[in-house]
């Protein structure tokens, strides 16, 4: 009889801890219930989405030469929580709710859970990144927090789990931060993990590059050392001590003759960079530690030339390189100068250096392009631009911000 009263007790105690084991793997299964802690991570269902999205926002600061956003591991994971919870809890808010609508966390309460937030961006419905980036777009308060000077990160989540019951299937938090991060600035990261494809990402892909003599029928040229648009659809390729002519009307090249011949007042045997800016008037001519200034109006060298790079462009403490490889100017006031495997983003009208400069050269930051050094650089008009590098060339293409 004991033994049966002992059986009976210890399967009650048996019972109890099963029943204990369920609560507790019931609660886990359930984490989005009350407000974040701060300590939640949710695995990222499409980090490529995520980073796409980064890199669009980028696309757009960078039209409008602003620095560009950087990844900020704390803002995705706030971000990732947000989009999950608002997928399991169905509801679509910046504040968070439990399933029948009951408010249980205010949006800065949630954010700072994580880390230092200051401004979110959400949407739902969208299955695409470049989709969801035109929404907000679209949306002057969202396309505000997107071009905030003040902002220097960004975490990106996206949620979508097949069989899940809500209203939107697909949805989507931006988290900013006015903290800088030392994280990417976009691109596929090539880490998906499934969700769909990344609509024109550029992601991790480099394009093949054209040979010169394929594009530029009648390049006489081994490779270009530097490379300008003239006034009236003229191209100039520098290669050593000469240099040819194209002109985009008739397709042609013309036969290569000598810089110091044909170009009045230039002083040197070979160009380096070179880049014309329309506000003036002038094209800008680099050798060695040295430049000039061409007026093509009177189609000579100005006055008082040439001056040292360094000291003229920038000033004392300036970032500037001593030397230049490349120079690309850009229709939103910047110039970008290339030296070896970095490149720097220059004021023209402030005569300085933007912050966050020098760069390297990579897919991240000029996506799609397989150089890692430039030999010359070009923009015909406002579009497209072209590196060029060992008798191959890239072009790009400014508002898409990517090689094509």
């Amino acid at each position: 009889m004991m033994k049966t009263k002992q059986l009976s007790i210890d399967l009650s105690r048996s019972l109890s801890l099963i029943l204990l084991v369920l609560l507790a793997s019931s609660l886990q299964a359930q984490p989005f219930r009350g407000c974040a802690k701060g300590n939640e991570y949710v695995a990222p269902v499409n980090e490529a989405h995520e980073k796409e999205v980064l890199r669009l926002v980028n696309v757009e600061r960078k039209k409008r030469g602003l620095q560009p956003l950087t990844w900020n591991t704390k803002m995705a994971r706030a971000a990732r929580y947000h989009a999950a919870d608002m997928a399991h809890d169905n509801y679509f808010d910046h504040a968070s709710y439990d399933r029948g609508g009951r408010k249980v966390c205010a949006t800065f309460t949630r954010i700072k859970k994580f880390g230092p937030g200051s401004a979110e961006n959400i949407a739902v419905g969208g299955s695409t990144p470049a989709g969801t980036m035109r929404q907000w777009m679209n949306s002057p308060g969202h396309k505000r927090n997107i071009l905030s000077k003040g902002s220097k990160s960004l975490g990106v989540g996206y949620y979508y789990k097949r069989g899940l019951k809500n209203k939107w299937r697909h949805y989507w938090v931006q988290n900013f931060s006015r903290v800088a991060t030392s994280g990417t600035t976009g691109g596929s990261s090539g880490s998906s993990t499934g969700g769909g494809n990344v609509g024109n990402s550029g992601g991790n892909t480099r394009l093949a590059p054209t040979l010169i003599r394929k594009g530029w029928k009648g390049f006489p040229f081994r490779k270009v050392d530097a490379a300008t648009y003239y006034p009236g659809d003229i191209n100039y390729l520098f290669s050593g001590s000469m240099y040819a002519r194209w002109d985009t009307k008739t397709r042609r090249m013309g036969s290569p003759l000598s810089i110091r011949k044909h170009w009045r007042g230039v002083p040197f045997n070979k160009i380096d960079a070179a880049f014309y800016w329309k506000g003036n008037n002038k094209v800008y001519l680099f050798s060695g530690t040295q430049y000039v200034r061409y007026d093509v109006r009177t189609n000579k060298v100005d006055p008082g030339y040439p001056k040292n790079i360094k000291r003229h462009w920038g000033g004392a403490g300036s970032r500037m390189f001593g030397r230049v490889d490349a120079a690309l100017p850009y229709p939103n006031g910047k110039v970008y100068f290339f030296s070896g495997s970095r490149y720097v983003r220059y004021d023209f009208a402030k005569n300085r250096v933007d912050a966050g400069y020098p760069k390297s050269i990579n897919n991240g930051t000029w996506p799609k392009v397989s150089f890692r050094t430039v030999d010359a650089a070009m923009l015909w008009k406002s579009h497209p631009a072209y590196f060029f590098k060992n008798g191959y060339y890239h072009r790009f293409h400014i508002k898409k911000d990517s090689a094509y």
